[in-house]
């Protein structure tokens, strides 16, 4: 009697959640298993290819908590919204029910564990919002990857509505669309939507009621967030703007149910400073992409021969958006002018880059805390290699901008040195993390 009353307990509230998160597949944390029920089974067990059994004649489905990430990938894939619901207390201190809440909304454009990105690829979700006047056609696309913090805002005034929005999302990776309803089949932008998500199937749209939109809710996000009295300094040439980025914000902010204190800015796009190419000229110059999609034999393969993550999603950036600068393309060339003919230093600069890892990846985990110690000993040596390629660029004119822009940071390497052990374990909960140097130097005194 007391296990049936503990089961409708449980079912109770996976009901109370399930109803929360109507929209999301619900991973429902039971013991060492994520189980799936009714239609979340259903759909699940035909995209997972797994086993669709009954309890009570409700049917249900799960896979091993230690496996998530390989399934989660898959449902991703198929463009579904997962939201995970996991033990919100210790089970050994709790007093009946363990209670459970959803920790993270997961969905194509929403992804902070690199495990489940591509290393050289952009990963972003974006919102678009604009409008129609006496034949004017105004619109605002703003893109950000959560995995990095990058956040860039594009207006576009009386542009191909449809194509702009295809160069959006090839040049930013967009995976992930929220726009407003209204925005539906036979309206200028909707139209614009079917069409550019016609070419680029994987790309998942989601339509948001229109009050969301709404600019004075959008601009209180803004300030919020990056603690502003006004928002002047983003340079937004439109409200439409201020509605796709404040929006973008808040939904975003609403499912990663994390701290996104890494997103530390809005960079706009200027187009007056970037060679503009439609996109039916970018597939046959096959820059980026070859006629089938893929990236073998592009300019992109041929170039590319960066020896990081951020190197490689550079460079995909300066393919698809060619600068317009004379002043910015010959210092480019004087550079790469430099290297050729210092060989030396340019191997011992790309043996530095070589030991960086995705430092830019790194610190979201960190912030966002989903990193570990491992993370933290990772960007040590990647910030002691950053050091290396400072004193090997010192002194060398053409590239004193990059060198100045590597800054000291001894104090903080030597910090994490003297916290943290040098082969910490991957679990933050086993242990052998923090270093006994830590009791006997100031570090102690720093970290308090």
């Amino acid at each position: 009697r007391g296990l049936v009353g503990s089961e409708m307990c449980i079912r109770d509230r996976y009901y109370a959640i399930k109803k929360k998160n109507a929209g999301s597949i619900l991973l429902f944390r039971l013991g060492d298993f994520y189980e799936m029920f009714e239609d979340d089974a259903l759909q699940a067990s035909k995209i997972l290819n797994i086993t669709l059994t009954k309890r009570n004649n409700i049917p249900m489905c799960g896979f091993p908590h230690h496996a998530a990430k390989n399934y989660i990938s898959r449902l991703l894939m198929h463009g579904e919204k997962i939201a995970v619901c996991e033990q919100t207390e210790d089970p050994a201190h709790a007093k009946g029910i363990v209670q459970r809440d959803v920790v993270e909304i997961i969905s194509p454009g929403i992804i902070t564990d690199p495990d489940l990105l591509v290393d050289k690829k952009s990963n972003c979700i974006a919102a678009l919002y604009g409008y129609a006047e006496r034949g004017l056609k105004r619109m605002a696309c703003a893109s950000l990857d959560v995995s990095t913090g990058i956040f860039i805002c594009n207006f576009f005034h009386n542009y191909d509505i449809a194509d702009a929005l295809l160069g959006e999302i090839e040049d930013n990776g967009i995976r992930e669309i929220v726009y407003p309803a209204s925005f539906a089949d036979g309206t200028i932008f909707g139209n614009a939507l079917k069409k550019a998500v016609s070419l680029r199937p994987t790309v998942v749209l989601r339509p948001l009621e229109d009050y969301e939109f709404g600019m004075n809710n959008a601009e209180k996000a803004l300030k919020k967030h990056f603690g502003l009295q006004s928002i002047g300094g983003f340079e937004f040439e439109d409200d439409c703007e201020i509605s796709a980025c404040g929006t973008l914000l808040s939904y975003v902010r609403q499912h990663a149910r994390q701290d996104l204190s890494h997103i530390r800015w809005i960079q706009k796009k200027h187009n007056e400073r970037i060679l503009y190419m439609d996109n039916a000229t970018k597939k046959h110059l096959e820059l980026v992409e070859n006629a089938e999609g893929k990236e073998c034999a592009t300019l992109l393969e041929l170039l590319d021969r960066t020896q990081t993550a951020m190197g490689g999603r550079l460079l995909k950036s300066f393919i698809n958006n060619p600068s317009r600068s004379i002043e910015e393309i010959n210092k480019r060339l004087d550079r790469v002018s430099f290297f050729f003919n210092n060989v030396k230093t340019l191997q011992a600069v790309r043996g530095c880059l070589a030991q960086i890892l995705d430092i830019e990846r790194i610190i979201s985990k960190l912030s966002m805390d989903k990193g570990n110690a491992r993370d933290i000993i990772g960007l040590r040596n990647s910030l002691s290699a950053a050091e290396m390629i400072k004193r090997h660029l010192d002194g060398t004119p053409v590239l004193k901008e990059e060198a100045g822009a590597l800054y000291d940071y001894h104090g903080l390497m030597h910090l994490i040195e003297e916290a943290l052990e040098d082969d910490p374990p991957l679990s933050i909960h086993e242990g052998r993390i923090i270093s006994c140097l830590l009791y006997t130097s100031d570090a102690a005194d720093e970290l308090d």
